[in-house]
């Protein structure tokens, strides 16, 4: 079973982080659009996200490290730069997972640049544009609707950790714990450029 997760954050939340003593799980997962058999899995409680450390060599895999770092301390839906023009520093934690029943687990391979480009080559960056600039998408009707395929296969793989079999080829974790600074690893502090 797996029983601590990385977590990717920006230096200036690590500095709040070491701040509040504890790291608190800040992100929103909405079960409104899931099948009722996620939405029993899942519940609107705010999670902390990561990757099993063991994980991270499949995450370079399916091309989706540079769209992780991307985002990381700047949520979903905002502007992005180029993770290799990012000026600041970027901080990778490792996190116990103090109780398994508290966390989930998805397969990201549905929305991956490597799985996506197996039936569009531009599916991906176009999807990317689009919350890059805030909604406005070149992607075609086709697209978008490849798209909302896929995403609903990643949201409808989601299983409790307990019942994680680990057949998952890149695998999310999502854990509802706030964990006490004492239990958080600073694993490094680097630039976006410089991960890989």
């Amino acid at each position: 079973m797996i029983d601590k997760l990385y977590h990717f954050t920006s230096a200036d939340c690590w500095e709040q982080i070491q701040k509040d003593g504890v790291l608190k799980p800040l992100t929103e997962v909405s079960a409104g659009k899931l099948s009722d058999r996620v939405k029993d899995v899942i519940t609107d409680s705010p999670y902390l996200v990561g990757i099993p450390p063991s994980k991270v060599e499949a995450w370079k895999k399916y091309d989706l490290m540079e769209n992780l770092l991307n985002h990381v301390g700047r949520g979903f839906g905002m502007f992005v730069a180029i993770y290799s023009e990012r000026k600041e520093d970027l901080v990778l934690l490792e996190v116990p997972i103090n109780n398994p029943e508290n966390a989930f687990v998805r397969e990201h391979k549905f929305i991956s640049p490597k799985y996506t480009a197996k039936f569009d080559s531009r599916l991906f960056s176009e999807i990317e544009g689009m919350y890059a600039s805030s909604g406005m998408s070149m992607a075609s009707d086709e697209q978008m609707e490849m798209w909302d395929r896929f995403s609903k296969e990643w949201l409808d793989s989601a299983v409790r950790l307990t019942d994680y079999d680990g057949s998952f080829k890149v695998p999310e974790l999502y854990l509802h714990q706030e964990t006490p600074l004492e239990q958080v690893e600073l694993i490094k502090q680097f630039r976006a450029k410089d991960f890989f």
